[in-house]
């Protein structure tokens, strides 16, 4: 059995995984001799092209169906991209934005070695301020001067608050991939007292 596929622009794909899904763009549809395009930027990485062979269409619908060969290179990241129709027969030289967004790219597990990280910004942000927080455990200096040049630190509290920051971005995204987190919520009952 064929899974359904996607009727929108995906927001992640693993690099070496196949993208497939469907887009009906009211007012251009494939019918009419429109062809669709997509270009995904995330600077200073190379821009990565979605058009042509990759883009067909059944009736008014394109269907875009990238292999995992080609996806297999993408650089991981975030990217920003852009969906454009241009026009043929009656409507040649006519080009028009129909979408944007954001897409992440994770690295490819084929190609992995070691030095393949694929904890996301949020969880990369968190152990590095626990790795702050527990260095400076047994330090007792927070600002010193040498020479004119100061070099002040994060305080404790700023530390924690930009830790409890990056761990709600971390659990919002494991929550999303499926892991339950306990419940902090905590049930009493009172009865009356005898």
């Amino acid at each position: 059995m064929t899974p359904p596929r996607p009727t929108q622009e995906p927001q992640s794909v693993v690099a070496g995984d196949t993208l497939q899904f469907d887009k009906d763009i009211d007012n251009f549809p494939a019918s009419d001799g429109w062809t669709l395009a997509y270009v995904l930027t995330s600077p200073p990485l190379a821009p990565i092209y979605i058009k042509d062979a990759v883009i067909t269409s059944t009736g008014a619908t394109f269907n875009i169906n990238v292999p995992g060969a080609t996806t297999a290179p993408w650089a991981p990241g975030k990217y920003f991209w852009v969906a454009y129709v241009t026009g043929s027969g009656q409507y040649a030289g006519e080009r028009f934005k129909v979408g944007e967004g954001w897409i992440q790219i994770f690295p490819n597990p084929a190609a992995a070695d070691s030095t393949t990280d694929y904890r996301s910004t949020a969880k990369k942000n968190l152990d590095a301020i626990d790795a702050v927080l527990q260095n400076r455990a047994g330090a007792d200096v927070q600002s010193y001067k040498i020479n004119g040049r100061e070099l002040v630190k994060m305080g404790v509290t700023e530390l924690f608050q930009l830790r409890s920051y990056y761990y709600q971005q971390w659990r919002a995204e494991r929550i999303a991939a499926g892991e339950q987190f306990p419940s902090r919520t905590v049930g009493a009952a009172f009865g009356p007292v005898r």
